[in-house]
């Protein structure tokens, strides 16, 4: 059933071992009988030399060789390729001789030692920092096997008379069961909840050829036997889904699988050379991809449906050393003779470098701007400390192997805690706040609460799947799946009801609303992209796609269609707008650095060797060693180890500071003035209290489910808030001093097109507003806003190649915008009217206006 034919001498050993195709390994043996050499006709070799009857030496046919030391009969040493030596120890228990006690490794350190009972079979193992699992054996050996950890957590495997697992019981007392067929293959799995899976197994190949989940759905496999030189081959040709739907396989007579057609009867058809690697890929919408092989049956090259060309170079151990892409440009990657990544430079010629220990541990890795971050390790090759640039991040770990704690660059540690069975419990951040988890016998999550007792709680079917969850205030969701795992509905608290079609191949082709009465359908492509899409208007929004599956054209309700064209490395090279184009330029490693529109528009990138941007139109930025902003359009922005804001210095004397409470959560930001603001927050981290350099304290109070119900602002006003089922707010009662002169309310009604646009509105063809009856509006070729007129007055708009806004005109008044890109969302951090400062705008770290 492997597919591979075994081969013997007429001494009995094995000469050859053959697949399908006619590949073969060929072993050769010395006049001692002893293996002398491995090949697999293609060049590559591993020849055996030895001393005294043991093996001393094996070498590839690069020449790179290991080498084997024994004291007796027993292995005591290993020398790698690149001189690292590894240590072997034993010791005699039970009569026998030989037993491995420990391997020390070329760092020196001993991972694990192992001790044996009389019987010769190991009792402890016992971890360089002591920990041990003890191990127990019952007589006869088919009965349990106790395994007991170092935190006195006990599992147990129960064998039957066949040696079989019959029986798993973990830590915590719960029971997995297996029973088996008379060939020893697993008929039933019985989970830790009491549900059953089933198997059945094909009478020639012994393959599976059914399983029954829990539910009773069955997945059904089915062989066709064929026969080549004399031995009898089983290739899998249909599966049969429990929806009804099936994918059928065809193959040549080597065994090459020469298509595939899926559920919704689109064919993949596929060719191969002689050694059965594939030349060619076609895809039901006729795109083929083709590949080339060296004489080695190395890959050569990769032609994609548009013909594009990919070449692979190799180094003399058959190693992929250089990808050439279409364009010419290359990548490249070196390697020490352990197979270790010593280099990889990317288009640009840019390298990064990475050094190991010993134990072929990464030790190091220097970034393509000369950045080194640093990796140590413990005796048992675990994780324990990160150093970059910025700081250092610690590790440490319990008993048991699992991560206990992570201390990052600012000493705030983050602390774990595990169930008998390995499963994370709970949560202890650095102020000792503990968010826990609960699970099911299953290892499936039950509930999650935070460090106030607020807990969701989820509820899984026999499958695994989640089919309700609950919120604290015990508003539940439902979900429904079918015979195939796919959400068909989603209930929210309301009993609001959403649906969901597939396809025979499982894609979403329809979505209907809660009523029924809303809906939107998908059409899709035999390589399933999507080709229609049919609104709740009824409107069609039609996508097109070339035989290499990129998108070629969006076609919009009303007629209005963009088109898009591809260079060699199928990067979008040319959009066709309905009335413009856009031609944009790349770098060798697929920056954008120029966006080109009919209209003159012109914008342009630049970036460093980590492809960040250092410069656009009205744009500067530098970076920290971690890839942070430092300095953006002159703002300097300091940061501390952690990676968090410290500063952001807006002018000489202009510095805002920002200090973090234990858990990296903002706690003051404070200006140039003194003036402070600060933030205090509620156990589950959710913001308490901001108080204001004037001394007004703005308080935020939550609902269970997290949800803000009251917001007061000192004495000046009072925001209450209500909430249904489903979080949408229904009502807000608001105490704020009253407007001397309040708007009539009144009501206006508005028509739609087939594009979803105002009807009484004007666009243009790429459905950009340009008169709402009162403003009209001037657009660029980048859909950026450049001016607006109303009652005879103009406005005016400039921006950076990023889309930000440079200036305002209007009246001969011109304001000016400086932005920080230091911040996950870009800020202005200054305006300026004709050149002047004339405001400041302040931030918290996260970019939300103060």
């Amino acid at each position: 059933s492997i597919d591979l034919i075994f081969i013997f001498d007429i001494s009995g050993k094995l000469a050859k071992i053959e697949d399908r195709n006619g590949n073969a390994h060929t072993l050769t043996y010395n006049t001692g009988g002893d293996l002398e050499q491995v090949s697999d006709g293609l060049g590559r070799t591993l020849d055996f030399t030895y001393t005294s009857g043991q093996l001393t030496a094996v070498q590839d046919q690069s020449g790179r060789s290991i080498a084997l030391s024994y004291t007796g009969g027993d292995l005591i040493g290993f020398i790698d390729a690149s001189g690292n030596q590894t240590a072997y120890s034993y010791t005699e228990a039970g009569g026998l001789a030989g037993l491995l006690t420990s391997v020390t490794r070329a760092e020196g350190n001993t991972p694990h030692t192992q001790t044996y009972d009389s019987m010769a079979r190991v009792s402890i193992q016992t971890e360089s920092n002591g920990n041990r699992l003890t191990i127990t054996y019952d007589t006869p050996e088919q009965g349990v096997t106790t395994f007991t950890d170092a935190l006195s957590n006990s599992k147990s495997h129960t064998h039957d008379s066949s040696n079989n697992l019959a029986k798993f019981k973990d830590a915590r007392g719960n029971e997995t069961t297996y029973t088996y067929d008379g060939n020893g293959r697993v008929i039933t799995i019985t989970n830790r909840l009491g549900d059953t899976t089933t198997y059945t197994y094909h009478t020639g190949s012994g393959k599976i050829s059914s399983i029954t989940k829990p539910y009773g759905t069955t997945t059904t496999v089915s062989y066709t036997q064929r026969s080549k030189n004399g031995f009898d081959y089983y290739d899998l040709t249909s599966i049969a889904y429990p929806d009804a739907t099936t994918k059928s396989y065809v193959y040549d007579s080597d065994g090459n699988k020469i298509s595939i057609t899926n559920e919704a009867g689109n064919l993949f058809t596929y060719t191969y050379n002689s050694r059965g690697q594939i030349l060619t890929v076609t895809l039901p919408g006729g795109g083929t991809e083709t590949f080339t092989y060296n004489n080695d049956a190395t890959k050569s090259t990769k032609t994609d449906a548009s013909g594009n060309v990919t070449s692979y170079s190799y180094d003399t151990k058959k190693r992929l050393s250089r990808i050439t892409f279409a364009n010419g440009t290359t990548k490249e990657v070196t390697y020490d003779n352990n197979d270790n990544v010593l280099t990889s430079r990317d288009e640009l010629g840019n390298t990064v470098t990475y050094t190991y220990d010993s134990n072929n541990r990464m030790v190091s890795k220097t970034d393509r701007l000369g950045n080194t971050t640093t990796y140590s390790y413990d005796g048992n090759d675990r994780l324990i400390r990160v150093t970059d640039p910025m700081g250092t991040t610690t590790m440490t770990y319990d008993e048991f192997g699992r991560e206990k704690t992570i201390t990052d660059g600012n000493g705030n540690t983050t602390t774990f805690g595990y169930d008998a069975n390995g499963n994370i419990t709970s949560v202890t951040n650095a102020q000792g706040k503990v968010w826990t988890t609960a699970y099911d016998a299953e290892g499936r999550i039950t509930s999650i609460a935070d460090p106030m007792g607020n807990t969701i709680s989820f509820i899984n079917d026999k499958l695994g799947r989640i089919t309700e969850m609950s919120t604290p205030s015990g508003n539940t969701t439902k979900k429904t799946y079918d015979t195939r795992s796919y959400v068909l509905s989603a209930e929210d608290p309301l009993g609001n009801v959403t649906s969901k079609t597939y396809d025979t191949t499982g894609q979403i082709i329809g979505v209907t609303l809660p009523g029924g009465t809303i809906s939107a359908t998908y059409q899709r492509s035999a390589t399933f992209k999507i080709t229609k899409v049919t609104d709740p208007n009824g409107s069609e929004w039609l996508r097109a796609y070339d035989t290499a599956g990129r998108l070629t054209s969006n076609t919009d309700p009303l007629g209005n269609q963009t088109t898009y064209t591809y260079d060699n490395r199928n990067r979008k090279l040319q959009i066709t707008l309905p009335s413009s184009t856009v031609d944009i330029t790349y770098d060798a490693t697929g920056n954008v650095i120029r966006k080109r529109m009919s209209d003159g528009t012109d914008l342009h990138f630049s970036y460093d060797a980590m492809n960040q941007m250092t410069a656009g139109d009205g744009i500067t930025a530098t970076y920290d060693a971690n890839g942070n902003v430092v300095e953006s359009n002159g703002l300097i922005t300091t940061r501390d180890a952690g990676n968090r804001i410290t500063s952001i210095t807006y002018a000489p004397g202009k510095t805002i500071t920002y200090a973090y409470d234990t858990f990296n959560r903002v706690a003051t930001v404070t200006d140039w003035l003194n003036g402070t603001t600060s933030f205090t927050y509620t156990d589950a981290s959710k913001l308490a209290t901001i108080t204001r350099p004037n001394g007004i304290t703005t308080t935020y109070t939550y609902n269970a489910d997290g949800l803000r119900t009251r917001i007061t602002e000192g004495n000046l006003s009072d925001i209450q808030l209500s909430y249904d089922a489903n979080n949408n707010i229904t009502t807000i009662n608001q105490t704020v001093p009253l407007d001397p002169a309040p708007n009539s309310l009144g009501t206006t009604s508005y028509n739609f097109d087939a594009a979803s646009q105002v009807s009484s509105f004007t666009y243009d063809n790429m459905g950009r507003l340009t008169s709402d009856g009162v403003r009209t509006y001037t657009w660029d070729d980048a859909s950026r806003l450049t001016g607006y007129g109303e009652g005879g007055i103009t406005t005016s708009f400039t921006y950076d190649s990023l889309g930000s806004r440079l200036s305002r005109t209007q009246d001969g008044i011109t304001k000016s915008y400086i932005w920080n890109y230091a911040f996950v969302i870009h800020s202005v951090c200054i305006e300026k009217q004709n050149g002047t400062d004339l405001r400041y705008y302040i931030y918290n770290p996260a970019g939300v206006l103060l």
